[in-house]
Formats: C-alpha cells, sequence, structure tokens
C-alpha cells in the first residue's frame, strides 16, 4: 500500500511540475498575431472618416467667407452641409469604435483661399466621387462582414450626400448675388433643419414630423438661418 500510495503521489506531482511548465512557456512565447476582424472594413471606415473630417472643416471655414461676401443664403446651406458632414464623421468614428478601433482626425493643413464658387465647384466634385466610388464600397464590404447595422448608417451617409450635392448645384444657380443686391432672389430659402442623428437637411417649411431616415422627432432638429 505505502508503495502504490508513494506512486500516485510522485505522478501528481510530475503532472503538477509539467502542466506548469507548460503554463511558463506559454506565458513567455510570443502569441501569434491574431488577424484583426473586420480589416477590410476598418481601412475603408477610417479613410471615409479622414475625407469627412476634411470636408467638415473646409465647409465651415466657407460659410464666414460667404458671410463676408455678403452671400447670406449661401453661408446658411453651408453652415447646414457643415454640421450634417460632421454628424457623418462623428457617425464614421463610431462605426469604427463598434468595431474595436480608434478613430484619429487628420492634421489639417493650410490651404490656398478660394472663391465661394470655386469651393462649391471642389464639393460638388468630391461629394460625386464619394457617392460613386467610395461610399458603395464601403456599404459592400460592411454587408459582406454581416454588419448590417453600420452599413444601414452609411445609406443615411449616402443620401444625405446626394441632397448636399442638390443644395450646392441650386448655390451654383445664381445664388451668388449678395443677399442685399436689387437683384437678388426674393424666394431663396434661407432657413434649414439639420437631423442631429443621421445629418438630414430639410428646409424649414418643409421639415417634416420627424426625420424619414432614422425617424428622430423634428422637435430634436438643428436649426441654421440668417439672423
Amino acid at each position: 500500500m505505502n508503495y502504490i500510495r508513494r506512486f500516485f503521489l510522485t505522478a501528481l506531482i510530475s503532472c503538477s511540475l509539467l502542466l506548469g511548465w507548460v503554463y511558463l512557456l506559454g506565458e513567455l512565447m510570443p502569441e501569434e498575431p491574431a488577424e484583426p476582424m473586420w480589416q477590410e472594413s476598418l481601412r475603408q471606415l477610417h479613410d471615409l472618416y479622414r475625407v469627412t473630417y476634411r470636408q467638415s472643416r473646409m465647409t465651415q471655414q466657407q460659410a464666414t467667407q460667404a458671410d463676408a461676401d455678403s452671400l447670406h443664403s449661401v453661408a446658411v446651406i453651408m453652415r447646414a452641409i457643415a454640421e450634417s458632414e460632421r454628424i457623418h464623421c462623428r457617425i464614421c468614428q463610431q462605426a469604427i469604435e463598434s468595431l474595436g478601433d480608434n478613430a484619429v482626425a487628420p492634421t489639417i493643413s493650410e490651404t490656398e483661399v478660394l472663391t465661394s464658387e470655386q469651393v462649391i465647384q471642389q464639393k460638388i466634385a468630391q461629394k460625386q466621387t464619394l457617392n460613386q466610388e467610395h461610399l458603395p464600397q464601403v456599404i459592400e464590404q460592411l454587408l459582406s462582414d454581416n454588419n448590417r447595422y453600420i452599413a444601414r448608417m452609411l445609406t443615411w451617409y449616402n443620401a444625405n450626400n446626394n441632397y448636399h450635392i442638390l443644395l450646392l448645384k441650386a448655390c451654383q444657380e445664381g445664388n451668388f448675388t449678395p443677399d442685399d443686391a436689387p437683384a437678388a432672389k426674393k424666394d431663396r430659402t434661407t432657413a434649414y433643419y439639420v437631423c442631429p442623428t443621421c445629418g438630414h437637411i430639410e428646409a424649414m417649411e418643409l421639415a417634416p414630423y420627424c426625420c424619414p431616415h432614422c425617424m428622430t422627432s423634428r422637435s430634436k432638429f438643428v436649426l441654421f438661418k440668417h439672423p
């Protein structure tokens, strides 16, 4: 009996030592780098975040310039679009964070001062490129990754971007006359609501009871108008 007891005791100690050695070896050995989840979706979202961040900053600066040029109706549209782009930027940031990463704001360098006409033409081209190339790719990648929630948020971005283009084109069609000039159009829309959840823009007099995209109540919309 003593022999059997010693045998089992020796086996137990040996197994404990072996398990301890295996654990220690696992702690000391470097782990294989794990393949991050949503890698391609994250890469595309980071690119979209940087583009949107720069657009929002540029639009806000141009609104100030439009006011200085007495293009107040243009400035109102620019401020509404800048707010919508800021919300799109936040959507991209939330999407990146929900996939386990952090969004880093890009460095904004000094740019050449452009006229309102030049900036609007440039922004229309940028937004058309976003809608035709970047956004469809990101949404398609998210759907293939089975992340329909984030894909839905970016469809808001895509729809709003289309409306931004329409507003900017309206600015091109005769809205560059200063508001106090005799030839200025008297029927210009000078007040817009922006949905704080998805960035949807609506003319104040046409604002629905709630946002048609995300169902946010009109009472929460942000108003932009010329004083």
